[in-house]
């Protein structure tokens, strides 16, 4: 069951009739169930993986503060066999073809062992939510959850447990304690903010995804004109994607009375690639910084300690998005990005002060923020990109054949978007960059809420038409899951 689904349309109002009727006592309970059939739907044989992380960290946690003499051991314990199973389940093929790799280099001929291991839908997410909450005991930030229903369902939680955010325990757990009421306001923001990620994903994402996908699937038929196009559109066709399935999560959870952390904040208005990881998946660039980069020494250690730091957290961050070396380079690549532009800093600025740069008006301002999305969709190119060879192939064709008469030709419009869905874009674009502006500037719910009804269900109701007659479906539609679901 995927959010974009027929079914989960029936399950949400379902989920939260039944909770808004019953008792506070057995409202976790329900939730609890209902998270695990949310995520039972997607391969009931994935359930025991799901299952042994909440009851291995719940118990790990325990142990913890039971045992301080002892809770580095209780800490160990489900960290390594969490990140073990990870390992052999998403990166042990990979691993394997680079030692092969790396023996034919040297003239040694070793076939690949083959594995038919299966990857758990959303494994890479509650593990990670899991060895958080256990780091957060282990440094006393937090207390061990003793209620294991509550603990359970704030590892399961169905709004997040797929793909995100990733949550901590002391946000989420405190919510849980309090009981679930009706409240009108809650479930009619929850449900502008679902349908904002259902027009981002069924609209934007989808419509996107079908010229992105033919000219990756198939670059070297095309010019570089074609992919440079591909490749922008890749950075606008992921952000629709993980963005709309966010929004939704972050919805569904609103109707409940709980409040889902914020995993995206307009990351293309960054004037750094700093700033972008601080508004692009927001969970899990924290993540990474509270649990990799400063217990490796952050930058407590001196300047070139804290680049390499940098650098094997980025590296670290591109591997967890999946087994290829394509994904490891464009973690890589981020890395060193943050690198460069930390030492070049001091020096950049003696320049603007030398040349009388004016930084505080729109134009540079703007050029910040061109000049960083152009590094960071470089990137995406490799993330993108089928194989690291695949990527350089396309860096070359789009430097050695770049044929701009392909801008004028027509060719665009056949590769699966006709002059109709480019003219819609447009549109498309024009309203995501208006709500992205008005929430930078607003919190948007709150200032729509202080309108007249009649303008306010105008609204509504537009979103939801629009997305009926203009979203991507189809008999093949179910193939196009949210692109986080793989990582």
């Amino acid at each position: 069951m995927v959010f974009h689904s027929f079914d989960f349309l029936l399950f949400l109002p379902a989920v939260l009739a039944i909770c808004f009727l019953m008792p506070k006592r057995f409202q976790n309970v329900w939730l609890l169930a209902a998270s695990l059939l949310f995520y039972g739907s997607g391969g009931v044989k994935y359930l025991p993986f799901l299952l042994m992380a909440v009851v291995i960290s719940y118990f790990c946690a325990l142990a913890c503060e039971k045992y301080p003499h002892r809770k580095k051991a209780a800490l160990l314990v489900w960290t390594v066999l969490g990140l073990g199973l990870l390992f052999s389940m998403k990166y042990l093929s990979f691993a394997f073809s680079l030692v092969t790799r790396a023996l034919g280099y040297m003239g040694i001929v070793v076939e690949t062992p083959s594995f038919s291991v299966f990857l758990p839908i959303g494994i890479s997410f509650y593990t990670f939510s899991t060895i958080g909450y256990l780091m957060d005991v282990y440094r006393g930030k937090i207390k061990a959850e003793r209620n294991f229903i509550d603990y359970a369902l704030f590892v399961t939680f169905f709004p997040y447990v797929l793909a995100g955010p990733i949550e901590r325990a002391d946000h989420i757990l405190p919510q849980l304690k309090k009981p679930v009421v009706f409240r009108f306001d809650r479930v009619r923001e929850g449900a502008y903010r679902m349908l904002w990620g259902y027009f981002l994903k069924l609209v934007a994402a989808e419509r996107l995804g079908i010229f992105v996908d033919r000219v990756y699937g198939e670059y070297h038929a095309y010019t570089g004109a074609h992919l440079l196009t591909a490749a922008v559109l890749f950075a606008f066709q992921l952000y629709a994607d993980f963005a709309g399935y966010s929004e939704i999560a972050i919805g569904a959870a609103k109707m409940l009375g709980i409040d889902v952390v914020q995993n995206f904040k307009a990351p293309y208005f960054a004037r750094s690639v700093s700033e972008f990881f601080k508004r692009w998946h927001i969970s899990l660039n924290r993540w990474f910084v509270d649990y990799l980069y400063i217990p490796l020494g952050g930058n407590r250690k001196g300047k070139w300690r804290k680049y390499l730091n940098v650098l094997v957290t980025f590296t670290f961050s591109g591997l967890w998005h999946g087994s290829s070396l394509s994904f490891v380079f464009w973690g890589g690549l981020n890395g060193l990005y943050m690198i460069l532009g930390d030492m070049t800093h001091k020096g950049r600025n003696k320049l603007k002060e030398k040349w009388s740069v004016k930084t505080d008006c729109f134009s540079y301002r703007l050029w910040q923020m061109l000049f960083t999305f152009g590094a960071v969709d470089f990137a995406w190119l490799f993330f993108r990109a089928n194989s690291l060879r695949d990527a350089v192939g396309i860096i070359h064709k789009i430097l050695f054949s770049f044929q701009p008469e392909s801008f004028i030709n027509r060719s665009l419009l056949t590769m699966g978007m006709d002059l109709y869905d480019w003219m819609l874009m447009g549109i498309v674009f024009l309203i995501w960059l208006t709500v992205d502006i008005l929430r930078e500037k607003m919190n948007l719910y709150e200032e729509l809420k202080k309108q007249n009804l009649l303008f306010r269900y105008l609204v509504f109701l537009a979103g939801f038409f629009g997305i009926l007659v203009f979203g991507v479906y189809g008999p093949d539609f179910s193939t196009g899951s949210f692109l986080y679901f793989q990582f």
